[in-house]
């Protein structure tokens, strides 16, 4: 993806964008500087991500978004991404509900290793758990995890369960906020 600039993220923005799928599996791959989000999955159910290592340099170079899916389980992750590593959001393409993130390790250059949000539109984001993950460099300040709400959503059920941290000096461990944002969309 190195030479994909982010001028060109119209026409060439994700290395991986699997939208209104069903039975889906991704396995054994690496993802090298993706110039937006390295891996999105939108508005699909029944999905397994596994051993799977992202290297994301650039502003925006997410880790693994899911957004408004079911029944979704991403395991045996490595992550070194400039922005979140793991995030559940949901973009007016249906709940995001029964999700697991799991035996991971997140290496972060700038934001937040583990967020639900901040765009949450749909009726429901629920049952979502983050389960046995190391968090081993987050050095900017920012929260480790988090659940940012600026839509409409209905919030619950949310777990982080074994979560270790190394090498994460002045970062604040977690924060909760319902807040508009620039990302926000609904009243």
């Amino acid at each position: 993806m190195e030479r994909y600039t982010y001028e060109m993220r119209p026409s060439f923005a994700r290395s991986i964008d699997i939208r209104n799928c069903r039975n889906v599996s991704v396995r054994d791959i690496i993802i090298d500087d993706s110039n937006d989000w390295s891996m999105r999955i939108t508005g699909c159910d029944d999905v397994d991500i596994s051993n799977v290592k992202i290297f994301g340099r650039r502003g925006n170079s997410d880790g693994i978004d899911i957004c408004g899916s079911r029944n979704v389980t991403v395991s045996d992750i490595f992550t070194r991404v400039w922005d979140d590593s793991f995030v559940v959001k949901a973009l007016d393409t249906g709940n995001s509900e029964n999700i697991l993130f799991k035996d991971s390790v997140l290496w972060n250059d700038f934001a937040r290793p583990i967020e639900v949000g901040v765009e949450l539109r749909a009726d429901k984001v629920r049952n979502v758990r983050f389960e046995n993950i190391d968090i081993i460099h987050s050095t900017t300040g920012y929260p480790l995890m988090g659940i940012h709400h600026g839509d409409r959503a209905e919030v619950s059920d949310i777990v982080f369960n074994n979560i270790r941290i190394a090498d994460a000096p002045g970062a604040q461990l977690f924060d909760i906020r319902i807040a508009d944002s620039v990302w926000s969309r609904d009243t």
